[in-house]
């Protein structure tokens, strides 16, 4: 089954905001970050891609491939 963000104008629209927003997160942390801002940045990216994920699961599945438990462990801590 195909991914509602390739054939519903409006989910895609609804995603691209929410993948804008990720981007955004990663655009505004660097060199001078500290670990705490990164673990935050990675928190609120997991935050939308749940979001997505419930919007489209096809697309969640496609833009979270590395979902495992030791992933959630490095962000959530």
């Amino acid at each position: 089954m195909a991914a509602k963000y390739y054939t519903d104008p409006e989910t895609k629209e609804v995603i691209d905001q929410k993948l804008m927003q990720m981007a955004s997160l990663f655009a505004n942390t660097g060199q001078d970050s500290t670990l705490k801002e990164i673990k935050e940045a990675y928190r609120k990216e997991w935050k939308l891609m749940d979001e997505i994920a419930e919007i489209d699961p096809e697309f969640g599945k496609i833009i979270r491939p590395y979902a495992d438990k030791e992933w959630t462990t490095l962000t959530k801590s």
